[in-house]
Parts: C-alpha cells; structure tokens; sequence
C-alpha cells in the first residue's frame, strides 16, 4: 500500500504536468478574488424597498416595522395587513 506522502507526490507532479490543472487549480482562483472584489468596490445598495406585512397590528409589529424603516439600506414601500395585498403590490 502507498503512503500518502507518495500519493501526494504523484498529484503533484500530475498537477505541475498539466497546465490546464494548474490553470484551474493555482491560477484561477487569485484572478477570481480580484475581479470579484472590484466589481463591488463602488457599489453600495441603498433603499431597497420592502414590502411589511402586520397580522396582528400591535405595538411591537409597528416598533419592529419602524426599525426596520429607520435603516438607510432598507426602506419600507407599503405597509399592508394581509399577504395578498403584499403579493399584489410586489407583482
């Protein structure tokens, strides 16, 4: 039976003779973090409108509602009382 460490020294060496595999393997994935991290370095999501839907109206919906409204990334579109109404000003 092979060791591992002899199992790792012919990855290896399949990996370093393949230039596809080192490609996906070593390459790829350096390239990938920069270009995804540049692709949101500007961006910032603000005001994304939501829908809140209050079953029961008591005062802690309103409150949870009202922190939910007081964050700069979410803004609350409508206020509705049952799930049909939301679907309809979501569609």
């Amino acid at each position: 039976m092979k060791s591992w460490l002899h199992i790792l020294k012919d990855e290896l060496t399949l990996i370093f003779n393949d230039k596809s595999i080192l490609l996906t393997v070593l390459v790829a994935p350096v390239l990938y973090a920069f270009f995804v991290g540049s692709i949101y370095k500007e961006k910032e999501v603000r005001n994304i409108p939501v829908a809140v839907v209050d079953h029961d109206h008591s005062a802690l919906s309103r409150k949870v509602a009202e922190l939910i409204d007081s964050n700069e990334k979410v803004e609350v579109y409508v206020r509705v009382s049952d799930m049909e109404e939301a679907i309809q000003y979501f569609n």
